[in-house]
């Protein structure tokens, strides 16, 4: 059965809850990916073995994820430390009783290979493993002293390379907007990620409840006291106006933090407004496509010269 949306509820919620034990093969990962499953799983024991490590290097902030992460008996993390690089994505859950459920295909063991990207995956019933004995046979736990001599650790500010959280924002995608291009939008109300300059750590999209700002609320066509539709991508949401001013804007079945993280490649709380800066995203644009319904697009703003 081949699966092609909704991944992460086709595969991952589908058995996290039926079976002991998760191991993965993947090519890329992330260590803020990782820890929201084993919150939301706990009692599932995964081994991830994270094949491009060696050959694309490991995000330094990941590396100090997977370690701690690995400080639990019910998480193991590996890196795969010889060439070539294993690029294969697989995921097998299984119990003690040698029940199994098993994919193999193109998605990533991350937030974006299972929930954004256009993937594909399919069941199989073949026994795995002799694949999942040869990734070990190449890999070093996350946590052995000898890794940096195989693993390159990223700095986060670092552009050379690219993170182990799949590849680069996608500016090009229908998601991202110009800056320049704002202005053709009729009625487009621009809205901040993050907006209070003096306590950038704990509001906006860091809040508890994650929101975002209109910064001039008082010309803003955005109705007050009703619910409106908020389109992102493929998804539906819905928003209201909050606080005395109306200024900030939440979702009643979604979070900003996590959208952000999704499209912008945001690794966890607090977001530095700097690193809002390097990625050329502070801002939304909702553009309104009927009354009470609105598309946003993050907007990509120029390139320092």
């Amino acid at each position: 059965m081949l699966i092609n949306q909704d991944l992460y509820n086709q595969i991952i919620r589908k058995n996290a809850n039926k079976f002991s034990n998760l191991r993965v093969i993947t090519g890329y990962s992330s260590a803020k990916f990782l820890a929201d499953l084993h919150r939301e799983f706990p009692k599932l024991k995964m081994t991830v073995y994270i094949g491009m490590a060696e050959d694309g290097g490991v995000n330094k902030d990941d590396h100090q994820g997977y370690c701690d992460l690995s400080k639990d008996p019910n998480l193991e993390v590996y890196y795969h430390v010889e060439k070539p690089g294993d690029h294969r994505k697989i995921i097998d859950f299984s119990n003690q009783d040698g029940e199994h459920a098993s994919y193999i295909g193109s998605a990533n063991f991350s937030s974006n290979g299972l929930t954004s990207q256009t993937e594909i995956m399919t069941e199989v019933t073949d026994d795995l493993d002799d694949l999942f004995l040869s990734a070990k046979e190449q890999c070093l736990l996350c946590t052995d002293s000898q890794v940096t001599k195989y693993v390159t650790l990223i700095d986060s500010s670092s552009t050379d390379k690219k993170s182990v959280d799949d590849e680069a924002i996608d500016y090009d995608s229908e998601l991202f907007l110009k800056m320049s291009d704002t202005q053709k939008y009729d009625g487009s109300v621009s809205v901040s990620l993050l907006f209070d300059k003096y306590d950038y750590d704990h509001t906006g999209i860091n809040a508890a409840k994650p929101y975002v700002t209109i910064p001039q609320p008082i010309a803003c066509v955005i109705p007050e006291n009703k619910i409106f539709s908020l389109t992102i991508g493929n998804k539906r949401y819905h928003g209201m106006r909050q606080d005395d001013l109306g200024r900030k804007i939440v979702l009643t079945d979604g979070d900003w933090f996590e959208i952000a993280a999704k499209y912008l490649k945001l690794n966890s709380k607090p977001v530095k407004r700097k690193e809002l800066e390097n990625k050329r995203c502070t801002n939304l644009l909702f553009i309104p496509k009927a009354e009470d319904m609105y598309e946003v697009r993050f907007i990509e703003e120029d390139k320092e010269v």
